[in-house]
């Protein structure tokens, strides 16, 4: 979809990070009423990425990193393709049904990866932070915090403590015994 003067990508950005945050936090309302504090804590993990991200995002160049942000599914969509291109199911039905990318999504694509490389390579030049290639921002969600702002408290604290849930950590398994 093509943006105009009243849609801008930092609207759209910001409606779908906030919707799909509204979204997320009533499902771990849910996942919590229900006895499943610990697999909503997993949700409330992906509620504080989106805020950092969106954090980002408005920080400074708001309208360019919204931007960054929309065209990376491109990047992450043609990677996936690639990655997956041998699977035997994956070519059969992609035989069956001639599924391909369009001309708009190769234009799209390209355009992601220019952006990309070129806010990369912004990151080099400041050297404040590491480069994270696979990231929409070439920084991770930790950069992200640092340059917001947020680190000490949301990432140093609250991330933290809700990744002990989102991966296997012996804490993890203490707190259910």
């Amino acid at each position: 979809r093509k943006l105009t003067e009243t849609k801008t990508a930092l609207k759209v950005v910001s409606t779908f990070l906030f919707a799909k945050g509204t979204k997320t936090f009533r499902a771990l309302t849910v996942l919590c009423s229900r006895g499943y504090g610990e697999d909503a804590v997993i949700l409330a993990r992906s509620i504080l990425e989106n805020l950092i991200c969106l954090t980002y995002i408005q920080n400074d160049e708001s309208q360019h990193r919204a931007e960054l942000f929309m065209y990376h599914s491109f990047i992450d969509r043609k990677e996936k393709d690639e990655q997956i291109k041998d699977d035997p199911f994956i070519r059969e039905y992609k035989e069956k049904t001639n599924v391909k990318f369009d001309d708009d999504f190769e234009e799209n694509y390209n355009k992601a990866i220019k952006m990309r490389k070129d806010e990369c390579e912004k990151i080099k030049r400041a050297q404040k932070y590491g480069v994270d290639r696979y990231s929409w921002s070439c920084l991770s969600i930790r950069g992200m915090a640092i340059e917001t702002g947020r680190k000490d408290f949301y990432y140093d604290q609250v991330y933290w403590l809700i990744s002990q849930f989102s991966h296997l950590h012996r804490q993890s398994i203490q707190n259910t015994s």
